[in-house]
């Protein structure tokens, strides 16, 4: 078996040693080191482990044994305290008149004088095809942002989308632009909302004590598995799951935080950070359009929705290791992904495989989950449902 290794050009001379878990591969002879340049123009649809610049150095500190805490979070799940809804989009199909006078109201035009907030910008996309919109507006506040679509691409989609944070979002601001849709729409406000159609929800456990590189897991039957290097050889972020229906993201959050304080110039924060628990993110992105039962899925229709870690596995890494036969192929599941590693295998082996990987997985309590995550939809539904027109 043969990994591409996908890195920074200007970091390509540097993967010759000191490279963490694949140090063995690479002097085996088995990778083919590329540049991300290469790889991009190459559309390889083999494993790609891709090097990017990070401000890994600060990794926090951790003291807590990774199954104990994955246990308390996925088995025996405290979700009160740490699922969240990460990003909700949906499209409500208003009518073109309706549609002129909210972008009137966003705009300015119809405020009585009254100066447009600054917290409200148009845009026009430059992408598009990708966003399936030509223009919108942006609702910042801090870390609140809103963006509102409009103007779609194909005529045949509703002409309205709203794209969000809940756990970040500045709930007076959400207020005041459900409250501009319901006094344009009126009586036909409330089944507006309800028919309107989820276009992406995420949600995500926050682990503190952990860092993503003693973090093994796997989800069902996708061939999709890419795992991203920081610059000094650290696993920041792993991703299972193509851009599809449903896709399954590990990543380094403090180190994010950590990054983002940086590029603000907050080095109060930055050293507050440096100083915490590591935490890691794991989170579950959910496009109902992309599978065909969920289509046209209605928010009010929310429970609908799959547990949003139906498909994954958990494993407990240090047991993993301890077990002869596992541990031999540890390299591979990093790398390549368990699913990968399965395919090679004969029947016999395969099964042999699985039994093993039974004995060190981590159970989920998918009930409770589901029960949380509807929880969650169903408060933002309420909210929005709460909201009159002046």
């Amino acid at each position: 078996m043969s990994y591409n290794i996908a890195v920074n050009d200007t970091q390509r001379t540097t993967l010759k040693s000191n490279f963490g878990i694949i140090e063995k591969a690479i002097s085996s002879g088995l990778v083919d080191i590329i540049s991300q340049t290469e790889y991009e123009k190459s559309g390889r649809p083999a494993v790609c482990v891709i090097q990017k610049d990070t401000v890994s150095n600060y990794r926090g500190f951790t003291e807590i044994h990774t199954q104990t805490y994955l246990e308390k979070h996925f088995t025996y799940p405290q979700l009160r305290e740490s699922m969240i809804c990460d990003k909700l989009e949906f499209t409500v199909a208003v009518s073109d008149h309706d549609l002129s006078e909210i972008i009137d109201i966003l705009k300015g035009n119809k405020n009585k004088g009254k100066k447009r907030s600054k917290c409200v910008t148009h845009c026009k996309f430059d992408k598009p095809l990708e966003v399936k919109f030509r223009e919108g507006f942006t609702i910042i506040s801090g870390e609140s942002t809103i963006v509102v679509f409009y103007n779609p691409v194909n005529r045949n989609n509703a002409n309205l989308k709203i794209s969000y944070n809940p756990d970040k979002v500045h709930k007076q601001h959400l207020d005041k632009l459900i409250m501009i849709i319901a006094s344009v729409t009126k009586n036909r406000f409330n089944k507006l909302i309800k028919r309107a159609r989820i276009t992406r929800v995420d949600f995500a456990i926050d682990i503190v004590g952990i860092h993503i590189s003693d973090l093994l897991f796997n989800k069902a039957r996708t061939k999709y598995h890419r795992v991203y290097l920081t610059s000094d050889n650290v696993i920041e972020s792993i991703v299972l799951g193509a851009d599809g229906y449903n896709r399954i993201i590990g990543y380094d959050k403090l180190a994010e935080q950590i990054h983002r304080a940086i590029e603000s110039g907050n080095d109060a924060l930055v050293d507050s950070l440096i100083n915490e628990l590591v935490r890691i993110r794991i989170e579950s992105s959910m496009r109902p359009y992309k599978m065909t039962p969920l289509k046209r899925l209605c928010i009010s229709d929310y429970e609908k929705l799959d547990d949003c870690f139906k498909n994954v596995t958990l494993y407990d890494e240090r047991a993993l290791l301890n077990n002869f036969y596992l541990k031999e192929y540890f390299t591979d599941f990093k790398l390549k992904g368990i699913n990968y590693v399965l395919r090679t295998l004969s029947r016999k082996q395969k099964l042999m495989m699985k039994q093993q990987l039974a004995l060190v997985e981590i159970e989920i309590n998918h009930e409770d989950i589901k029960k949380q995550q509807d929880v969650l939809l169903s408060r933002i539904l309420s909210r929005m449902l709460s909201i009159e027109s002046n």
